[in-house]
């Protein structure tokens, strides 16, 4: 455990108020959560910051290790430990953290990803304050398969993904990519999210960066600040079929949503979100036998009838391929 105490103070000139709040969920994460930890104490900046974590009811040793960092740094570190798995309850963890925080930024992390820049919260802080049409900056990362334990550095490079720094709703949406721990945004933007939360969709933090996006731009960073670890427990990568459907019917509620409330009226957008969704569940054998036809049923709902009686050739690719 490393011991960042005087360096903190020393470089916050004794301004005790948050500028950043780091907000961290957790659950079961004790081979991971101090590698979180030391990634957040590790950052220099000329701010100060707090870490809100929260542990929701763990059942290994991840409120332990949680306790023995916060009896080291109690200055920083803002712990809340649930009874009780909430869940399970339909409670989303990243909402209860943004009710807690008083930073005028927020960044993410789950408490199974890691920062690796030390510097990552004062290159994010300074680009948002010299870019006040920006709402959220994001950045480059590293991801982990931890069952192969391989890792492909700059992940959005190996793939042919490029952004400019600077880009609009419009790219996002088509899209689609940003990692939660490498985001940081303007809590002041956030302002009406929670009335548009209440839709309670399955899908987790991108309905708020769709939110963050409606009025600002994008801000993106070319350099890699922290690792993603793939692990074969989250539901994208599941190879339950059901959970696979639940995960894909989730991404397509949210992202038709916000099709309306972003204004976009373009067909050809829905059209090409149905064709990546059809692509990514008939990717699995199993899925694309049990239902096949509840997707085209589903498919078929959120867009108009007229447009498939015009265009065969898109039924014909959800029934038969």
């Amino acid at each position: 455990m490393s011991d960042q105490s005087e360096t903190h103070s020393s470089n916050w000139g004794g301004d005790e108020s948050p500028i950043v709040s780091i907000c961290c969920t957790t659950y079961n994460h004790d081979a991971f959560i101090a590698t979180a930890l030391e990634g957040f104490l590790m950052q220099e900046t000329d701010f100060p910051f707090e870490i809100l974590i929260r542990d929701d009811c763990s059942t290994d040793n991840t409120a332990e290790i949680i306790r023995e960092y916060f009896k080291k740094y109690p200055h920083i570190i803002k712990p809340i430990y649930e009874a009780e798995n909430q869940f399970s309850k339909g409670v989303k963890p990243m909402p209860v953290l943004f009710k807690k925080a008083v930073g005028k930024y927020l960044a993410l992390c789950e408490g199974d990803d890691y920062w690796t820049d030390s510097l990552k919260l004062q290159k994010q802080v300074e680009y948002l304050n010299s870019n006040e049409d920006v709402s959220i900056v994001h950045t480059e990362f590293d991801w982990l398969d931890v069952k192969t334990n391989h890792v492909t550095k700059n992940y959005y490079k190996s793939q042919n993904i490029t952004f400019p720094m600077k880009y609009s709703k419009e790219v996002y949406f088509n899209d689609t990519f940003m990692r939660t721990m490498t985001v940081c945004f303007r809590r002041s933007d956030m302002e009406g999210y929670e009335d548009i939360r209440k839709n309670n969709w399955t899908l987790g933090d991108t309905p708020l960066y769709f939110y963050l996006s409606r009025k600002k731009n994008i801000g993106y960073l070319n350099f890699s600040t922290g690792v993603y670890r793939r692990r074969e427990e989250s539901v994208s990568a599941s190879k339950d079929m059901n959970k696979q459907y639940i995960f894909w019917k989730g991404v397509m509620d949210v992202k038709f949503f916000f099709y309306d409330f972003l204004g976009f009226s373009d067909i050809k957008i829905k059209k090409k979100l149905l064709n990546q969704y059809y692509d990514g569940l008939m990717s699995n054998a199993l899925f694309a036998k049990k239902y096949r036809l509840v997707f085209y049923s589903l498919c078929y709902k959120l867009i108009n009838k007229r447009l498939y009686k015009r265009d065969l050739s898109v039924i014909y690719r959800f029934l038969f391929k």
